[in-house]
């Protein structure tokens, strides 16, 4: 800037003013929590905030005066080119993503970039603002990785549940029911949205048997003894049309966040059963069949033995 001898007194306000404004700046500068570097044109470093001294731990002497290149790294430096070609041309570039640092290899960072001194459309500096997202980032991509194994995970459950053969019905402590699978769909005639929230003893246990089922429910939430939790048992359970089947079950229970959930796995006994009952109905039939063939057997040796005298009598 070019001052005449008549405004001196005038210059040297606006340079004290211009000085303090330039302290306020650097001061501001100095207390962003962002990394701050001002480059020449040609690479030079002007200028660098606390924030960045206290990322690279290096001293000022190593940093000011000298090349980006020498602070950075050649193959990262020489990677700004199109940026550097955008900022010649005075537009403010934003960017981020991986990049390589020569102190402290791969790092993802944010920067924006502002031209300083834009004079005609030409910059006589550039100013770099960056923050190091690089823990943020790795973070996320091991949040990320949690999740999809999680995912993972309640698929195959979710597929192993779904096509189990046995029906699996799982309530809360209150007895609501939070998960019926297909097999039990089939078994007990009922959607998985229908009985999804209401008490498994209205849905699945015979009226007579309620009060034991409720009774034994609330014994266990009071921390009482859980006495066919881990046991086969066999049990009668109601289908959707009022009918009732013999079912066999096993019970365990399942601690999430500090609260109680029981699946059951059943299983319907009426073809065993049918089948016990066939076999049973055979052999009582083959046990009259045998009576019947040792009676006959028994006749014929009685008219055997009867024969005898009276072939003498008629002879």
């Amino acid at each position: 800037m070019h001052i005449d001898a008549g405004a001196t007194s005038s210059a040297g306000g606006l340079s004290a003013l211009a000085d303090a404004s330039l302290e306020s700046l650097r001061a501001i500068l100095d207390d962003m929590p962002a990394r701050v570097m001002l480059f020449d044109l040609k690479g030079y470093v002007l200028y660098v905030n606390h924030e960045f001294f206290k990322f690279t731990g290096l001293k000022s002497d190593q940093v000011i005066g000298r090349h980006a290149a020498e602070i950075i790294g050649s193959a990262t430096w020489r990677a700004y080119e199109p940026i550097r070609e955008r900022l010649l041309r005075g537009e403010a570039v934003r960017w981020e993503g991986w990049t390589n640092l020569a102190a402290h290899g791969r790092r993802y960072m944010r920067e924006h970039i502002v031209p300083c001194g834009v004079v005609d459309g030409k910059p006589s500096a550039n100013l770099v603002m960056s923050v190091d997202l690089t823990s943020l980032k790795e973070r996320e991509a091991e949040v990320s990785e949690q999740a999809e194994r999680l995912q993972i995970t309640e698929a195959l459950k979710s597929s192993i549940v779904d096509h189990a053969l046995a029906a699996l019905v799982t309530a809360d402590d209150e007895g609501r029911i939070v998960e019926f699978n297909p097999a039990a769909e089939i078994m007990f005639g009922q959607q998985r949205t229908e009985v999804l929230g209401r008490l498994v003893s209205e849905v699945i246990v015979p009226p007579r048997f309620r009060a034991a089922h409720n009774a034994g429910l609330q014994r266990m939430r009071a921390g009482g003894p859980a006495r066919i939790i881990g046991r086969r048992v066999e049990m009668e359970a109601l289908r959707a049309d009022g009918s009732e089947f013999p079912t066999e079950m096993v019970l365990w229970c399942t601690e999430v966040r500090g609260k109680a959930y029981y699946t059951a796995s059943l299983t319907d006994l009426s073809e065993q059963r049918d089948a016990a009952q066939q076999i049973e109905r055979q052999r009582e039939a083959l046990r009259q069949s045998e009576k019947l063939t040792a009676m006959g057997s028994l006749l014929a040796g009685v008219a055997h033995e009867l024969n005898n005298p009276l072939s003498i009598v008629l002879g």
